[in-house]
């Protein structure tokens, strides 16, 4: 309750590390600490709901051609299929060599296990990223992950180039490629219906709260004029070959 008056409402978080601290360290604590989990359970109600910004496409390119620099290529690819694919970071770190599939004009990623159920197909008819996933798979085995880097290192690879090009590091987070997969399908007319079937969500309501058109283009607004309009001609030149392979 005291960091709840303290922080206005806004250290919720460090309220619900420090119960899970302390119930990790000590099991037994966890019956004597009911009331501090009921108080942790009324402050998430509480809280008003908020979403991660979704970061605009351009930004996202300019963000790969970073990482084509460094060598980074695994985080390249992954940045792309995961706003197109509108993926989940969990997601995105569980798929395997094995679960992509090409067909025609579109690559289908299998999600053995999904958050909302298992066995989904997520399937992306974008030609830059099926280009981009044949050049990672050929330096695969088959039953490897298909991005075999840890967490940790794809949030700083995703942080680093977000300051490079000009944005807040702390203003986004991996999450916000699904947002922005999410607003940018709709923005170029892809029906709510379709968006919302893509994102694997089952209500138009939640699809309605990652499509966030302003602040999509309040982010765009946030890059220097150079940047933008190197990202205006990346979207442009779209797609291409990601790479280098990285080393």
């Amino acid at each position: 309750n005291d960091l709840f008056v303290r922080g206005g409402g806004r250290m919720r978080s460090l309220g619900s590390l420090t119960y899970a601290a302390l119930v990790r360290r000590h099991p037994r604590l966890k019956g004597c600490l009911r009331a501090s989990f009921a108080a942790l359970k009324s402050w998430a109600r509480a809280a008003p709901s908020s979403s991660y910004k979704p970061l605009p496409w351009g930004a996202v390119l300019l963000m790969v051609r970073f990482c084509e620099n460094r060598g980074w290529l695994s985080t390249a690819v992954a940045l792309i299929v995961a706003f197109k694919g509108l993926l989940r970071v969990g997601e995105l770190l569980r798929i395997r060599a094995s679960d992509v599939y090409f067909k025609g004009s579109e690559v289908a990623l299998w999600l053995l296990e999904a958050k909302t159920s298992k066995d989904q197909p997520v399937r992306i008819a974008d030609t830059g990223v099926i280009w981009a996933l044949r050049r990672l798979l050929a330096s695969l085995p088959r039953g490897s992950l298909l991005f075999e880097i840890p967490y940790y290192r794809l949030r700083a690879q995703f942080k680093t180039p977000l300051q490079q090009i000009g944005l807040l590091p702390h203003a986004y987070v991996l999450h916000s490629l699904r947002h922005g997969g999410a607003t940018e399908a709709f923005m170029t007319g892809m029906p709510l219906d379709n968006v919302a079937h893509l994102g694997r969500w089952r209500s138009l309501t939640t699809a309605r709260r990652y499509v966030q058109l302003g602040a999509a283009l309040l982010g765009e607004a946030c890059l220097s004029q150079r940047m933008l309009e190197v990202s205006e001609t990346l979207v442009q030149r779209w797609p291409w070959q990601v790479g280098p392979a990285q080393r």
